[in-house]
């Protein structure tokens, strides 16, 4: 029987197999997903995770951990220097919630997209988002609608983006 070698791994590697890893394609950050998706962001580059709970918002390398904000973060996407992610708004059976978008070298916060947006993915110097209108039925059911929308990284310019192709780092 042939022996296989298991490559070393850095502890943050770890934590990005037990979290069931995804790729993102444009700039080489990992998206993973967990119990509730897009919690993490990792760049494999410098070993930086970057991860949510309800307690905060989180940069770590290595064995340190900073604690970037208080937010509960979700859907979160590392492009050009900048953390976007969404935080929910709570209150539904989905998540839904606003986009922001943190710059990681003056550690300001900005409001990027103020709707219901249940998905995004940061590609090609624009946001792709998926917006949510959720509608219950007579039965008690719920029904929801989602509609594919693109914008530029500041959050103008918004349209529908039926047809373009795009990589979401959410899966229903």
């Amino acid at each position: 029987s042939e022996t296989v070698s298991r490559p070393d791994f850095t502890e943050n590697e770890f934590e990005q197999i037990r979290c069931n890893l995804g790729k993102s394609s444009e700039n080489n950050s990992v998206n993973l997903k967990c119990e509730i998706p897009a919690k993490m962001c990792y760049v494999s580059e410098t070993d930086t995770l970057f991860y949510s709970d309800n307690s905060g918002l989180y940069q770590k390398n290595g064995s340190a951990v900073i604690q970037l904000s208080d937010d509960n973060a979700m859907s979160l996407n590392l492009y050009d220097g900048k953390l976007y992610y969404m935080i929910p708004k709570g209150g539904t059976i989905f998540e839904c919630g606003n986009v922001y978008c943190l710059n990681l070298s003056t550690m300001e916060k900005e409001l990027i997209i103020s709707a219901d947006v249940y998905s995004l993915s940061v590609h090609s110097d624009s946001i792709f988002y998926q917006t949510a209108e959720m509608k219950v039925l007579d039965n008690g059911s719920y029904m929801l609608g989602l509609t594919s929308m693109e914008c530029g990284l500041n959050g103008e310019n918004a349209e529908k983006c039926y047809g373009k192709e795009f990589v979401y780092q959410n899966e229903m």
